[in-house]
């Protein structure tokens, strides 16, 4: 009981739209894995988890100044460590692909030099992994601030190639019609993990601890799995 004694009642979570993880609809509700998973480890720890949907850049600021407790589901990255705490245990795995038009011929063997003489989309905010990082200013990249717009992008041959991840990507290509119209270039990137993350300047040690505690344990008794497949998609 005296461990806890610091903690508070509630806790804030920040996160910004993120196909199947965490997304808003209409009406102002939030729904997707990383909100499912955060009801669970709430009725868990016995504490409230109060979320706001916000634009990624203004999520991350919140976090690093300590006005929100904690964010929903990023890759981790050296730059981020030095202001935020990492979950443990990531919550899921996401695949990290190259993707192009259909119909045009890109060349892609899994090395980033085979990419020099082709125009590049990013996702402004996105981490796409240390390798792609160190070696990313020998490339001509258009940032699109968006998924979708990227995949708009592409499709006005604004660019050769987008990089994202390939759950969000099937969603965005659902939602516009694009499944036929944009294919996935193997081999990928290379898989990245997806976390949970606390503010560093809070400091709220026995928070994370328990908070950690109540992911692995949704790990190991398999809940985690059954979330996972309740907001994920497949290629057809």
């Amino acid at each position: 009981m005296h461990a806890h004694a610091q903690e508070k009642a509630s806790y804030t979570f920040v996160g910004t739209h993120y196909p199947l993880v965490f997304e808003q609809d209409k009406n102002g509700q939030v729904h997707g894995l990383g909100f499912d998973i955060l009801k669970a480890i709430s009725n868990e720890m016995g504490k409230t988890f109060k979320t706001i949907y916000l634009p990624w850049g203004r999520a991350l600021r919140m976090v690093k100044e300590g006005s929100a407790d904690g964010i929903i589901g990023l890759y981790m990255s050296e730059a981020r460590k030095k202001f935020l705490v990492y979950s443990n245990t990531p919550f899921r795995k996401d695949h990290i692909l190259l993707m192009t038009k259909a119909g045009r011929k890109v060349s892609w063997d899994g090395n980033f030099k085979t990419l020099k003489n082709h125009h590049i989309i990013t996702i402004r905010h996105w981490v796409y992994g240390d390798k792609f990082d160190a070696y990313k200013h020998n490339l001509n990249i258009d940032i699109a601030n968006k998924l979708s717009h990227g995949l708009r992008m592409l499709m006005a041959n604004r660019g050769d190639i987008l990089i994202a991840n390939e759950q969000s990507a099937l969603y965005e290509m659902q939602k516009l019609s694009l499944m036929n119209d944009i294919v996935f270039l193997k081999p990928e990137i290379k898989p990245i993990q997806n976390y949970f993350a606390f503010s560093k300047i809070k400091n709220d040690t026995n928070f994370q601890k328990r908070f950690n505690a109540a992911l692995l344990k949704l790990h190991q008794t398999g809940q985690m799995a059954k979330l996972a497949a309740k907001h994920t998609l497949f290629q057809k």
